[in-house]
């Protein structure tokens, strides 16, 4: 994202509209142009939380030094399985996990901290040795959550999406064998659609009323140069049509 549009955010939607909350995920965000940009309008916002994800691949000093600066909620890591083998087929690079796993000790130390875990038919029987696996580490919070019809999702979803049953069958067994541990794990069973509660915004500036709507460029709901009102009115119009409990999978069967 241009300086320009990101001083646009920074002054419509923080400034003007009140957002307090701001995730930056990507891609991957520490190897985006300005973000080191977007980070310094951050520092002198302090009543503004500040979120990132990244695939922990990368460990650039300059970035973290300014996440120090800001007020940082979280920094959270996506990270899939713990399985080297299927570490390189899930993020298409080689012999890149000891590095990950040896960032992640670097974070752990001076970072607000998690694991995000996409579960799918091929990790979901190892997703509580994961969990079990990075608490020995120290890492203490944990969001599990489902698959959805996005980004590179789109390519695997019919054959990698888990069933309602296994979906609930996940939940049970982390719920049951993590009862008496002290991380903290929010797992999603899809019980809960945000559609409209966070927007989210891409490269070029379109404005989205859900993160994985990003994919589907005709779902936009205006830009970042658009009024408040046109914004409001087409999520309401969104609403409208919104049959399924997750709005993008209603998309995606259609």
């Amino acid at each position: 994202m241009s300086k320009k549009n990101i001083s646009q955010v920074v002054g419509k939607f923080i400034d003007e509209m009140g957002v307090k909350r701001i995730n930056i995920v990507g891609g991957e965000p520490f190897i985006c142009d300005n973000i080191a940009f977007a980070l310094e309008q951050m520092i002198d916002r302090k009543n503004i939380e500040v979120e990132m994800v990244t695939n922990g691949s990368i460990d650039n000093h300059g970035i973290l030094d300014l996440l120090k600066k800001v007020n940082l909620a979280l920094f959270k890591v996506s990270i899939h399985t713990i399985n080297e083998k299927k570490f390189d087929w899930f993020t298409t690079t080689e012999k890149l996990f000891p590095k990950v796993l040896n960032n992640i000790k670097q974070f752990l130390k001076t970072l607000p901290f998690g694991i995000n875990i996409t579960a799918m038919k091929m990790n979901h029987r190892e997703i509580p040795n994961m969990i079990s696996f990075f608490a020995k580490m120290g890492v203490k919070n944990f969001w599990i959550s489902q698959l959805t019809p996005s980004g590179n999702a789109l390519n695997i979803m019919t054959k990698s999406q888990l069933s309602k049953e296994e979906i609930i069958q996940l939940g049970k067994i982390i719920k049951e064998r993590f009862r008496e541990s002290d991380v903290k794990i929010r797992y999603d069973n899809q019980t809960i659609c945000k559609f409209g509660t966070f927007l989210s915004i891409n490269s070029q500036g379109d404005v989205f009323p859900c993160a994985a709507l990003v994919s589907y460029p005709e779902q936009k709901i205006g830009t970042i140069y658009s009024s408040n009102q046109e914004i409001t009115t087409n999520i309401k119009k969104k609403l409208i049509s919104k049959k399924r409990l997750c709005f993008v999978k209603q998309i995606f069967r259609n």
